[in-house]
Formats: structure tokens, sequence, C-alpha cells
């Protein structure tokens, strides 16, 4: 469990009451209304411009830079890049408050991005009722639904997952069936987060940590498994399948496939990739706003590790994590 969602999870009790109801929601039938970059001025454009470039190059004035980017811009980028730094902890101590603040404005804007975010919140909260109320979740999937009509692959990714589990079969989108094909129409089409959640099903049979939803496929009788099928039959022709597609992923900036790419890495024979797992445990350090961490540290332990070219790795991270992002 990510360090985001252990915050999140602590402060479940609060969140509901801060993201009800969605604001802007279209009504059913209605038209989707996306938020389109074209729209905007040049001046909100290099607002927005400046406020990532900090946050991306982790400079430290970067929640002033953005701030102050936001009071004079009408971009709701800004606003989401603000929602990450406050919860993030790269710049400063995380505000769960803030954050969930940050997201609704952005939201309240239709960036398809912070409903995605807004969704998986809220379906955490959901999860964690004892007495499932509907309406949470249904909530949820209104967020969601609007933020995979703006081509969230986040939210396209998230609906189609959701649809295979128990969990959620009050909320009357429950089809094991059609979940099952739509992941394996998105894992085709190159959607990072189907192909993080496929690799770490093949390596670990579980989802991605940094998911937040502690649930696995069901497999019953009847049920067309063609998502896992297809997984399993693209393994046992190649071994290095599930490699590749945290590698795919690695270069649309997931952070899960950083972590996991690194942990897989570590134990090689070939010390080329084992440069290579510290250059991505180093990147997914840099994610979570560390300087180190464990996993680095062990890179930087091993013995047959010359002290230059680990110091060459650990630059390329931080390198990956400021041109990819931190998805």
């Amino acid at each position: 469990m990510s360090t985001i969602h252990n915050l999140l999870r602590k402060s479940l009790s609060g969140i509901i009451l801060v993201l009800l109801p969605v604001s802007g929601m279209a009504a059913s039938g209605e038209s989707v209304v996306c938020f389109s970059p074209e729209s905007l001025t040049e001046k909100a454009v290099k607002e927005y411009a400046a406020c990532s470039d900090a946050y991306m190059h982790g400079v430290p004035d970067t929640l002033t830079i953005c701030t102050n980017a936001a009071q004079v811009s009408d971009d709701p980028r800004i606003l989401y890049l603000l929602s990450r730094i406050y919860i993030e902890g790269k710049h400063m101590a995380p505000n769960i408050g803030r954050h969930i603040s940050m997201l609704k404005k952005a939201s309240a804007a239709h960036l398809a991005d912070a409903d995605a975010d807004l969704a998986d919140i809220i379906l955490n909260a959901y999860l964690q009722q004892e007495n499932k109320n509907e309406s949470t979740g249904r909530q949820a999937i209104a967020y969601l639904d609007r933020a995979a009509a703006c081509g969230s692959e986040k939210a396209l990714f998230r609906r189609a997952e959701i649809s295979m589990h128990d969990d959620f079969k009050k909320l009357g989108i429950h089809d094991h069936d059609s979940g099952n094909a739509e992941l394996k129409k998105l894992l085709l089409n190159g959607n990072p987060h189907a192909m993080v959640y496929g690799a770490m099903w093949l390596l670990h049979a579980e989802k991605p940590a940094d998911s937040g939803m502690n649930v696995t496929p069901e497999n019953k009788p009847g049920h067309k498994l063609s998502f896992f099928d297809f997984l399993t039959g693209e393994y046992s022709k190649n071994p290095d399948y599930p490699i590749s597609l945290l590698e795919k992923a690695a270069d649309r900036g997931m952070k899960e496939a950083y972590k996991a790419l690194a942990e897989e890495y570590a134990s090689s024979a070939d010390g080329e990739t084992r440069l290579r797992g510290l250059a991505y445990a180093r990147a997914a350090a840099e994610c979570r706003g560390l300087t180190t961490d464990a996993l680095v540290k062990s890179y930087l332990n091993m013995p047959d590790i010359e002290e230059s070219a680990a110091e060459a790795a650990v630059k390329s991270g931080k390198e990956i994590a400021d041109t990819r992002g931190c998805h």
C-alpha cells in the first residue's frame, strides 16, 4: 500500500463529506464537457509551464510558484499539480485536506485527471464502509464515467477493472465478461495502467499496491477470462513479457513500473541490468519525494557496482522521474 493511500485511508471518515456531491456533473444522456488547453490564453499556458517545470525538477519553492500561477491563471492543470504537491510530500508535508480541495477545484473545471483521482478516493472510502452506502459508490462511478468520457486512461482502466469484482455489484456495473474484454482491449491499445496491472498479475498474481484496492480477479465457472488468458498465453510464449509491459509503462512515467522494475532487476546476473534497476529505484524514490530509500541503498551496497557507474545510474533515475513524470 502506498504512503498516499495509507494517509487517505486514515482520513476516510471525513472524505465523503468533503467530496459529495459532484459539482457540474452532466445528467444522464447529456454530453460531457471536457477541459481543453486550446481555450486558454497565452499567459495561462506560460503560468502552467512554469508550475510544471518547477514541479518536475524539484524546485524548492515549487508550492509558491504554482500557488502564484493558480492565482493569475484559469488553467485547472495548475490546480491538479498543486493537489499532487499537497499529497506527495515531495515539496512539503502531505496535506490531505488541501489535496482534495485542489482536486475538487480542478474537477469543477472539467479536468479528467482530477475526476479520476477523486473517483479513486471515493472508491477506497466505499470499500472501507462496513455497510456499503450505494450513494457513495455511485458518486465515485459518476466521477469515473465523466473522466472516462474525457479520455482519462486511468478512468478507462479503473472502470473496466472494478466491473469484475463483487464489491461493486450493488452499483450496477458488475459484468465480469465485458470487464475482461475491455481490459484486454486497453492493454492492446497501450493503456499504461492496464500494462502495469497485467505485469503485476503475471509476476505476483496481485494488483499493484498503489491502486489502493486489495481485490483480486474472480475466477468462476462460466466467466470468460479473456484478459487473463491472453496474459498467460503471452507469458508462455515469452517469459520476459511482463518485464516488457513494465518497461513500456515506465516509458509513460508510471511510478509503479519504476519500483517493480527496480525490484525485478535487483537479482539480475547482468551488471548493466542491475544499473538500470538502480536508475528505476532512484526514479521511484524521487516520485516519493525521497533523496534515497531502502531499495536504492540495497543497490548501492552491492559490491560489484562501481561507484562512478552507480552515480551515473542515480543521476539517470532522477532524470527519468523529472522528464517522464510520476503518474
